[in-house]
């Protein structure tokens, strides 16, 4: 169990290491928002297709969401298609201060 939680974080840390690095080429900059859906959006499309346009318009490289009741990896994968990001990493952990699963994903 430990060993897991450890390697879960080392791949979290790489990942924002290596999206740093990138980005910070590029432009100079880096867009994160962290995100709760409440309640796994509640299974409410609207909500859903509110926030995807919302995504879009913002355009951020490393979306981290909380409380994604009910999503399975192919759920988020498919969330993130619709604002166009394609690298989703779904999360469940009891470890951290939250019981909710989080999610850590870059499109870099």
């Amino acid at each position: 169990m430990l060993k897991n939680v450890c390697v879960r974080i080392l791949a979290l840390i790489s990942l924002f290491n290596l999206a740093f690095s990138v980005r910070a080429q590029e432009s100079g900059t880096l867009k994160i928002i962290s995100y709760n859906i409440w309640n796994g959006f509640e299974k409410q499309q609207d909500r859903k297709d509110k926030f995807s346009d919302w995504m879009r318009k913002e355009q951020p490289d490393i979306v981290a969401l909380q409380e994604l009741v009910d999503f399975k990896q192919t759920d988020l994968a498919q969330l993130a298609k619709t604002y166009g990001h394609t690298y989703t990493v779904l999360l469940k952990s009891k470890v951290t201060l939250s019981v909710f699963p989080h999610v850590i994903r870059s499109d870099l």
